[in-house]
């Protein structure tokens, strides 16, 4: 077995653990037995699935300009998504006057989008 592999497994071992960890910690112990599992089964599939679907994710933004394209719009709907949620959750947290974990989830989102966007522009 080559040293990237096993690098590989260790880590999805360590991942896989600790989410059912935090999961069993949260909601009871079949959660977490279950929250690993699923973890475990899914990077399993990354690592051990043949063909180009699970080459495509275990390495997004590589291969061909498609699947560049594919991944970049991916993120980019997902980006979308989060926004969609998160910026409605902050303006009722604010309307009931306290800042919560949406106000954080927009100042990071909205803090790396200008970065990004400014190191971009310099380097192209």
């Amino acid at each position: 077995m080559s040293r990237s592999r096993r690098f590989w497994i260790i880590n999805a071992l360590i991942l896989s653990g600790a989410v059912g960890l935090a999961a069993g910690i949260g909601n009871g112990p079949i959660s977490g037995a279950v929250s690993g599992v699923g973890m475990l089964a899914f990077m399993a599939f990354l690592e051990f699935g043949r063909g180009q679907r699970a080459r495509a994710l275990a390495a997004p933004g590589r291969g061909d300009e498609r699947e560049v394209a594919i991944y970049n719009e991916a993120t980019l709907v997902s980006y979308l998504a989060v926004v969609a949620v998160a910026v409605p959750g902050f303006l009722v947290g604010m309307a009931h006057g306290h800042y919560n974990q949406f106000g954080i989830v927009c100042s990071v989102g909205g803090g790396t989008q200008l970065l990004s966007a400014l190191w971009l522009r310099t380097r192209r």
